[in-house]
Formats: structure tokens, sequence, C-alpha cells
């Protein structure tokens, strides 16, 4: 009980001021621009090629990602630059309360924005399309991913703060170099990288009609994916273990707080 009350306490506390930070605005920013982009395809593209373009290489590529660690950014370096992490750690309460009232707070924020660029892409890509029609499936896969995405990338950002000082860096570095790098390695490797389950989870769309979004981009030829359902669970795991360690390593980490 004390576990469980110390992670609502510090929901509580810090939803309303993580709304209103300046990351979060930085966010939701970004996040406006997923609209906008589904008013640039031609007419004569059709609404399902529109979406999945959109929603594969902007959603979840680019915006997904970015929100993540933008959002995770405050975590705990608020409380370190604050110092307000002693009030904390100086009393009888479980450490990994902080960690995961304080990531609720992100991931319930980073959920809906990442809800409303999806939603946004399924609803105004079609209005600009002569043939408007989505394929079946195609509009709640993106909008799953894009979910699954903000969750993932803003646990890990999380979780790289509690060993490293400069988390932001190395989530750039993760993002830009490894994330970009492993998802396109033909292989097992791919499996490593958290843009593989999203994709497998948006694309792997089934028996649809159209020829295109069956064979998919060519970047993505002769990638095997699960099914969804697996995918899901595999990402779900992974961010369970990735909790999992961050809490061993916020245990066991001492802040030195300078003057």
């Amino acid at each position: 009980m004390s576990f469980l009350s110390t992670t609502w306490l510090m929901f509580t506390t810090y939803l309303g001021a993580t709304a209103r930070s300046k990351r979060m605005i930085i966010c939701m920013l970004l996040v406006l621009t997923v609209p906008l982009a589904a008013l640039l395809p031609p007419a004569h593209v059709e609404a399902e090629k529109a979406v999945y373009m959109i929603g594969l290489f902007y959603l979840l590529q680019v915006v997904a990602p970015i929100v993540g660690l933008i959002a995770s950014a405050g975590v705990l370096s608020d409380e370190v630059e604050n110092r307000t992490i002693t009030y904390v750690f100086t009393r009888p309460v479980p450490r990994a309360a902080l960690l995961l009232g304080r990531y609720l707070c992100v991931l319930v924020l980073v959920s809906a924005l990442m809800a409303i660029a999806a939603i946004s892409v399924s609803s105004v890509a079609p209005t600009r399309s002569a043939t408007p029609a989505l394929a079946d499936g195609q509009a709640s896969r993106l909008l799953l991913a894009a979910i699954l995405g903000g969750a993932s990338y803003s646990l890990l950002l999380a979780g790289l703060s509690v060993f490293f000082k400069r988390a932001m860096v190395i989530g750039i570095f993760y993002l830009v170099a490894m994330e970009v790098f492993l998802a396109l390695v033909p292989g097992s490797a791919q499996k490593m990288s958290i843009q593989y389950y999203l994709r497998g989870i948006y694309t792997n769309l089934g028996a649809v009609e159209n020829q295109w979004l069956r064979d998919g981009p060519e970047m993505l030829a002769g990638t095997e994916f699960s099914t969804p359902t697996e995918l899901v669970v595999r990402l779900m795991l992974f961010l369970a273990f990735l909790f999992g360690v961050s809490v061993w390593g916020l245990r066991r980490r001492q802040f030195v707080l300078t003057s």
C-alpha cells in the first residue's frame, strides 16, 4: 500500500506540472505537424498509401521517438536540478514509486498525443484522396503502434536517466545511430530495435486488396514479421524488463547534488 499510495501521490502531484512544462509544449507543437503532413499527398494518391507512408515513415519513425525522448527527459533530471529529490529519498518511501509515478504522468500525456496524431492521419488524409477508403484495421493498427511507440521511447529515456547524467544525448545517439542501423540490417538483429516491433504491428495487415500494401515499401522487402499479437507481447515484455532494470539501478544509485 505504501508503494501504491506513493506512486499515486507522485502521479497526481506532477501530472499538471508535466502537462504545462516546456517539454510537453514542444511535443504538442511537433504532433501538430502530423495532420499538416496528411494534407501534403496529391489527390490522386490513394488514401491507403498516403496513411501508410505518413504513419510508417513520419509518425512512427520520427514523431514518436522524438516526443518520447523530449517528454521523459525530466523524469529524474528535474528532481536533481531542483534539488527536490532529497525530499523524497530521505523519507521511507520506495524509490521505484517516484520513477513509476513520474513515468505514468509522461505515459498518459504522450499516449494522448500519439492517439491524436494517429487519428488525425487516418481522418485527414482520406479527405484529400479520390479513393478515401482505408484497409481493414489500418487505422486501429496505426493507433496501437503509435501509442506503444511513445510509451517505449519515453520509458527508454527514463531508464537511461537513471544511469547517465546526459541521458538525452545518449538517447539521441541511440535513435540516430543504433535504431536506424538495427532497423535496416537484415536478419535477427532488427529485433533489437523498437522500430522493428512498431513496423510489424502496423504493416502486417494480412490479406488486403491493395498489392502495394501487401508487398510494402522497398526498404521492408525481405523483412519477416511475427504476428501483431506476438509483437505486442514481446514489446510489453521488453518494457517490463526495462522498467525492472531501471528500478534496480535507481535503488543503488547515489545522487550527488552540486551547490
